[in-house]
């Protein structure tokens, strides 16, 4: 026995019964004829519109105000009313659904009936709260609003009795989808949406949003039947500014031997403004727009030392500096700020960081050394001076070139700094001094603002003609000092003193001499004369001392004393300090002692007499003893 298969596709027949009532007063009427209805599949119409796809099925309602079609296949179709009995309002589409069942086509006459009533035109309001520069729906509870009734001037209300003691409802609140549908329906008309409290992170919106419930520009609801209206909600995010203040002190003036200081605020000194944390979307979407230690915004300070950022979403953030301005050390401390909601009324919220830089300082340290021994030396005189004029940050000359600045004394137990609070170079370009050419050693650029110079040296020492000169240019943000170390060689005085015969000019040994301090008659060094004379160090430049022969070498007559002063040289001073040989005198047998005059410098002819007399004395007691022994 042979089976057979049917391919028939379920379908079904749709009866309408159409209703309705006039002018929009209460009363019903039997039935209504002449109402023309369309059967076009929804998901068609979805794609090409009404006007274009394909109509299954056209029919008007009968003098009952029925109307039945042929058999449609299934699926979900629109059915819209294309034709309203004169008199009467239309209805509104409708959607009606013919299943995929089998049981629905095995009894051919199954029919599906449906009631359509000619009523006013009323939809559901659906309202989405939206982020006015996104476009996102703002994914947060909290905007609250109320609705009016523009035609009437009355507000939407309606009573609940679950919320009792307040029963009255006319103002609804956004869940956390962003999203609120009323529970009540709106007729057609024209109203508009007054929003009473914005979201946290917006701003209000003062003005109202018209809308219009129409019958031209409405969506169906969940149940596939209610007209549903959206109206958008469209609130501002709050935004956030933050303003960056940079001062540091400045160079202003110079009284009193002091330079004068005072803080203001510093252009060109350039931020980076980094997300501390994730910064997210207001909209609370769960889009990061800045990662942790994202580099958002560089912000250079003005003429001033403020700059304020762009506008920024509210967060967590971070300031670094990333350039200092000419003449300032970086500053490395991290500043954090936040921009937070302040408020439904507060449309940008202001932060303001301030921040100072250091001065890059200079320090000149100097040491007064033996240049042979490079032992430190006290005593010495170094002094600073303003090597080309100096101006100040406003550009005027506050010390003219040549200015001592200030003078030092050397120690014996190291370096020493001198203590001026130096300001960095700001001589302009054009105002650059053309210098004078020196004799001196130069050491360094001649065209430095500072130079530093030995303007007394130590007791003892020759002057150091050298001229340091110091740099006073601003190097770079990182070193907050300029350190510069200059060390001072002095050559120690040195005068030669030779003990000499009067005729050979040969060294002679056993003058007893001493140097002695003109002015103090202080003896200064004391010795025994050798063959190769005798060396006396450190005597003081420019001083008068007295060469004094305390004893003389044996048969030479006692020399007169000598001055002598120390000159500025660095050559060994040679003093020769001459001894006359003593006269010899015959006695009895013994030669006679001449002594020619012209022999004796005359300067030197009473000492050498007083001294001849003497020894032919001593020499003539010798005598008698010597004879009173034989």
């Amino acid at each position: 026995m042979k089976t057979k298969t049917s391919n028939t596709i379920a379908s079904q027949r749709i009866q309408i019964f159409k209703e309705g009532i006039k002018d929009g007063e209460a009363g019903t009427v039997p039935g209504l004829a002449g109402a023309e209805f369309t059967f076009v599949l929804n998901s068609e119409y979805e794609k090409v519109g009404f006007d274009k796809a394909h109509k299954y099925f056209v029919g008007t309602t009968d003098t009952n105000g029925y109307l039945t079609t042929s058999l449609l296949p299934y699926g979900t179709y629109r059915v819209k009313e294309t034709k309203t009995p004169e008199g009467y309002y239309g209805a509104s589409d409708f959607l009606i659904t013919i299943e995929k069942d089998a049981s629905l086509y095995e009894i051919g006459y199954q029919i599906k009936k449906v009631t359509v009533n000619n009523v006013p035109f009323e939809s559901l309001l659906k309202v989405v709260k939206k982020d006015k520069e996104t476009g996102k729906t703002v994914l947060l509870k909290g905007a609250t609003f109320k609705v009016k009734n523009v035609d009437t001037n009355e507000y939407v209300s309606y009573i609940d009795w679950s919320l009792f003691p307040q029963i009255i409802v006319n103002q609804w609140t956004t869940h956390d989808d962003g999203t609120i549908t009323l529970n009540t329906k709106l007729k057609i008309g024209h109203y508009q949406l007054e929003e009473i409290e914005a979201p946290d992170g917006y701003v209000l919106t003062k003005e109202p949003i018209p809308f219009e419930i129409t019958m031209d520009h409405y969506e169906i609801s969940s149940d596939q039947v209610t007209p549903i209206t959206v109206v958008q909600l469209v609130d501002q995010s709050v935004k956030g500014k933050v303003t960056i203040e940079k001062k540091g002190e400045v160079l202003t003036d110079y009284k009193d031997g002091k330079f004068i200081y005072e803080e203001r605020g510093l252009a060109h000194a350039k931020f980076g403004i980094y997300a501390k944390s994730d910064i997210l979307d207001p909209s609370h979407d769960g889009i990061v727009l800045y990662k942790q230690g994202e580099l958002i915004e560089t912000l250079e300070t003005t003429e001033g030392g403020k700059i304020t950022s762009h506008e920024l979403p509210l967060g967590d953030y971070e300031c670094k500096e990333l350039e200092a301005p000419y003449g300032y050390v970086l500053n490395s401390e991290v500043k954090t700020f936040s921009l937070s909601y302040k408020g439904q009324s507060v449309d940008i919220v202001y932060e303001d960081i301030g921040i100072t830089n250091e001065r890059q300082k200079i320090v000149v340290e100097v040491s007064k050394k033996d240049e042979e021994t490079k032992k430190y030396l006290s005593g010495a005189e170094i002094s600073l001076f303003a090597n080309r004029d100096i101006y100040n940050y406003d550009g005027d000359v506050i010390v003219e070139a040549g200015t001592l600045l200030e003078t030092i004394v050397s120690r014996q137990d190291g370096k020493v700094s001198f203590q001026s609070d130096l300001p960095l170079d700001l001589t302009p370009e054009y105002a650059i001094m053309p210098l004078s050419e020196l004799n001196d050693e130069l050491v360094g650029d001649t065209n430095s603002l500072y130079v530093v110079k030995e303007t007394k040296q130590p007791d003892g020492y020759l002057l150091k003609n050298v001229h340091y000169y110091v740099d006073g240019k601003y190097t770079t943000e990182k070193q907050d000092t300029l350190i510069f170390t200059y060390d001072f060689l002095n050559q120690v005085t040195k005068t030669q003193i030779n003990k000499v015969d009067s005729e050979t000019l040969e060294n002679i040994i056993g003058a007893k001499l001493q140097v002695i301090d003109k002015e103090s008659h202080k003896v200064i060094d004391e010795w025994v004369s050798e063959k190769e004379g005798h060396l006396v160090q450190g005597l003081i430049v420019g001083r008068t001392y007295i060469l004094h022969e305390v004893e003389a070498p044996f048969g030479y007559i006692l020399a007169a004393d000598t001055e002598f002063i120390i000159p500025e040289s660095r050559e060994i001073q040679s003093i020769t300090f001459m001894n006359v040989k003593a006269p010899v005198i015959t006695l009895g047998d013994e030669p006679k002692v001449n002594i020619p005059q012209k022999d004796i410098p005359t300067e030197d002819q009473t000492i050498i007499f007083s001294y001849l007399i003497m020894g032919i004395g001593a020499c003539a007691i010798l005598f008698i003893l010597f004879k009173k022994e034989d």
